[in-house]
């Protein structure tokens, strides 16, 4: 149970920095 909500945090980071690295791209 730990390592599936470790993986989920992880996709969910990976996620929020490939938006974040878009934003800062359009800039």
């Amino acid at each position: 149970m730990y390592v599936k909500y470790c993986v989920i945090i992880k996709k969910s980071f990976k996620q929020y920095y490939k938006a974040l690295s878009t934003t800062n791209n359009l800039k």
